[in-house]
């Protein structure tokens, strides 16, 4: 399954498993913001934004049933 992280940068970082996705995380992270992460750092961060992209989805959908 594709996973897509969207960086507050604009930035996006795309891989097909979570080993290629905390790469690309932590490579972006030094790269544009100059930011050391752990593969447990970066894998939070991942989590982090799939729920707040959950959490956004849930709301919208609430308020489209009010």
């Amino acid at each position: 399954m594709r996973k897509v992280l969207r960086c507050d940068c604009g930035y996006e970082v795309v891989a097909d498993t979570d080993e290629e996705l905390v790469v690309g995380v932590r490579r972006h992270a030094f790269d544009a913001h100059g930011m050391e992460l752990t593969a447990e750092d970066a894998l939070l961060v991942a989590f982090r934004a799939q729920l707040d992209e959950f959490s956004s989805t849930a709301s919208q959908e609430n308020n489209r049933k009010e």
